[in-house]
């Protein structure tokens, strides 16, 4: 599935997906064979298998305006990822924090609310995975919905992701 034809501006045309090519990279997740893969090339993995699984559990829930409109969004809804049952709460924080502590993962794990930080439409990929965690995490903190400073009140309001 190319997410050039489905992604632009931080926003998925769900109603334009080709449910056959999520299917098949659906597949590709749940076997996806990774005891010979360096932990670069896993957190790139999982942090896509992560947004795929975020925008199929949207589909299968008839684009819900908010993921927390459906019971178990995160905590409850099971996957099959590399073989694994988990789910999206489990693999955000125990399989890819569990690779590596780092911060930035929170800017390119994209919850399809309004409040996460904007789905790109490119996969993140092992050679590149740290500049692209650099930029997505630069890009959320320069983003007035994240960071938000009032000068006149001299405060600054931080997003829930913080």
């Amino acid at each position: 599935m190319r997410m050039k034809k489905y992604v632009a501006n931080g926003a998925v045309a769900y109603n334009r997906i080709d449910k056959n090519e999520l299917k098949k990279l659906v597949q590709q997740i749940e076997t996806m064979e990774l005891a010979k893969a360096n932990s670069t090339a896993k957190q790139a993995f999982y942090i896509n298998a992560y947004n795929v699984l975020v925008i199929k559990t949207v589909l299968d829930n008839n684009i819900p305006n908010s993921p927390l409109d459906v019971t178990g969004f995160f905590d409850g809804i099971q996957h099959r990822v590399a073989g694994n049952i988990t789910t999206l709460d489990k693999l955000e924080k125990q399989t890819l924090f569990g690779l590596k502590k780092d911060a930035r993962f929170h800017f390119v794990v994209v919850c399809a609310a309004k409040g996460c930080p904007r789905i790109e439409n490119f996969a993140y990929r092992p050679e590149k995975l740290e500049a692209q965690l650099t930029r997505q995490t630069k890009q959320a903190l320069n983003n007035t919905d994240f960071i938000r400073v009032n000068d006149k009140k001299k405060n600054v309001g931080l997003s829930k992701i913080f």
